[in-house]
């Protein structure tokens, strides 16, 4: 029964891997404080789902213009946050050239 079934032009073949870890992390983000870290990785994911340029430039103009109420201690993970949206926002602009 074997060799009518397993026959070579009947077999598929899956390759399972496991993954070593989790993706990398992103060092600027690992750098704050984890409640931070959070806070940015949230952001981050967010910004990186944007994909209306006008909506991301608005929300960077929002971002900019309460950028001095921000508390001390929370100015590094803003200021990241404001980098990472930038930077999504030049991508998103360089598509539509």
């Amino acid at each position: 029964m074997a060799r009518e079934y397993l026959t070579k032009e009947n077999r598929t073949v899956a390759t399972f891997l496991r993954k070593e870890g989790a993706a990398p992390e992103d060092p600027e983000i690992a750098k704050l404080p984890p409640q931070a870290q959070a806070m940015v990785r949230q952001a981050a994911k967010q910004i990186e789902g944007e994909t209306d340029a006008a909506k991301l430039q608005e929300m960077v103009g929002q971002m900019q213009q309460m950028a001095t109420q921000v508390p001390a201690e929370m100015k590094p993970a803003f200021d990241l946050i404001l980098k990472k949206a930038g930077e999504r926002l030049s991508v998103l602009s360089g598509e539509k050239k």
